[in-house]
């Protein structure tokens, strides 16, 4: 994380997302020493200037503002409402969310299930682009080494972040016409406009 000048003030921590996948904010640490004693903020998604290699996010804050940025209201739960304003959080680990809010960090290791209920592996990562949650990479290793896959993320409200489990909206007809994820392209800039997650 880059604030206005282009300095290294921290780092994000997850991201927020309303449930039909739009990028709502940014969590980050800013500021403290090995992981000790940083401002933990909500940026809106939408006050970030990313690097044309989306590798990189630059913030609307600095040292002069940073003790400027208020609370969330005293319930402590950060709504939607809440991400349209940058504010002061207690550390992500502890961050209650309101309905229809989820955080990248909730489908994480998640199972992943497709059509009757069967379990076909490990949600690994999120690929963001334009703002928007557009699909859910799943590891799985049934037979032989493991492969990823980026399953489309098609906006319908479908995340239950406290389940530990994510359904695929598809069937395995439908996933086996999907092509294995590359990394490499992702990492190199080929997936011109995504954003990982991890």
């Amino acid at each position: 994380m880059l604030d206005r000048s282009g300095g290294d003030v921290g780092k994000i921590e997850s991201l927020i997302f309303a449930d039909n996948g739009e990028a709502l904010a940014v969590i980050a640490e800013i500021g403290g020493y090995f992981e000790m004693g940083g401002t933990h903020v909500s940026i809106p998604w939408n006050q970030l200037d990313l690097s044309d290699d989306d590798l990189t996010a630059k913030a609307p804050i600095d040292e002069d503002n940073l003790a400027d940025y208020t609370q969330f209201d005293e319930s402590g739960i950060l709504t939607k409402a809440d991400t349209s304003k940058i504010g002061r959080v207690e550390a992500d680990r502890g961050l209650d969310l309101g309905e229809k809010v989820f955080r990248a960090r909730d489908l994480m290791g998640d199972h992943a299930y497709i059509a009757n209920d069967r379990r076909w592996g490990y949600v690994n990562d999120l690929v963001v682009r334009d703002g928007r949650l557009v699909a859910i990479v799943v590891e799985v290793a049934a037979q032989g080494p493991s492969r990823h896959y980026a399953y489309p993320f098609d906006g319908e409200p479908q995340i239950d972040p406290g389940s530990r489990r994510y359904t695929l909206p598809l069937n395995e007809n439908q996933i086996a016409d999907i092509e294995e994820f590359d990394y490499d392209k992702l990492v190199s800039g080929s997936h011109t406009g995504a954003i990982s997650i991890e």
